[in-house]
């Protein structure tokens, strides 16, 4: 039975590990050696049967047997005689032997038990423990990094949504401005083309900022920024669409511009919270 290398760089693995063999060896012992000696046992008393059956049949080939015949019969039952006697005497020893390997069965038992019940309190939980914590902060550094590239990413989409919110915020209130200045030169017809072309290009802007970066805004402050183009659109509609002359023109582009600065300050309002709770995470 060959016997394992034990772990040396632990005591109480070494104890647990050393009691674990003695456990193996004393329960393998305790089987196979009652198991051994009986069968030797068995074999010479075949082994001495034929003796006996080979003398008789010498016998009666040769009525009387030579010096040389009757000294080899004699020393093989001799040979038969003193190896049973030894068996027997390991016969009356296996007794006392089997307590032994019971003793060291328990003994070895009691040794892994201790031993991998210190190598567990003493050092295992530790390390597991230790693991565990590398792995916390492994996953922390993680969500750390994550956190980090999502809030760098909202704060670049929320700074170019506000600078273009801004500029159609200022391209719509242009469309239909109570009072204005402007150079005398221009006809009617192109000072509204003028705003017609700096709102849609404002508008665009908008809409295109707003549709790239949808997946990144929270629900309530992209519902916001729909009611905004709505009603933005709404205002360059009615723009092109009414004259001057009719009494409801200026009032519904107060009303629409009223609409509008209150959708963008509640805009600002969701952004600084939603900002504020990034950057919370840190």
């Amino acid at each position: 039975m060959e016997m394992p290398n034990l772990p040396t760089d632990n005591l109480y693995k070494f104890l647990a590990m050393f009691g674990l063999i003695i456990l193996i060896f004393s329960s393998y012992m305790f089987i196979q050696e009652p198991e051994k000696l009986y069968s030797d046992i068995d074999k010479l008393q075949v082994r001495e049967q034929l003796v006996k059956i080979q003398n008789q049949n010498d016998s009666l080939v040769a009525r009387q047997r030579d010096l040389k015949t009757k000294n080899e019969y004699l020393q093989d039952s001799l040979e038969l005689v003193t190896s049973l006697n030894g068996l027997q005497r390991k016969v009356d020893k296996l007794p006392g032997r089997l307590n032994i390997y019971i003793i060291l069965y328990f003994f070895g038992g009691g040794i892994s038990i201790i031993g991998f019940l210190l190598w567990f309190s003493k050092t295992q939980k530790f390390n597991d423990e230790i693991i565990k914590n590398e792995s916390k902060k492994i996953l922390n550094d993680k969500s750390v990094v994550i956190h980090k590239v999502q809030f760098e990413k909202e704060f670049n989409i929320y700074s170019e949504l506000w600078a273009n919110l801004i500029l159609l915020r200022n391209a719509t209130q242009s469309l239909r401005p109570g009072f204005e200045s402007y150079d005398k030169s221009q006809s009617i017809e192109e000072r509204k083309k003028i705003k017609i072309q700096d709102f849609f290009d404002s508008f665009n802007k908008c809409v295109i900022s707003y549709e790239n970066n949808k997946p990144f805004y929270p629900e309530n402050i992209y519902k916001e920024i729909e009611s905004v183009l709505k009603t933005s659109r709404k205002e360059a509609i009615e723009f092109e669409m009414m004259s001057p002359i009719e009494s409801d023109y200026f009032k519904n582009a107060e009303n629409n511009m009223d609409e509008i600065i209150e959708k963008i300050d509640i805009i600002c309002i969701k952004i600084r919270d939603r900002i504020g709770l990034l950057k919370a995470g840190d």
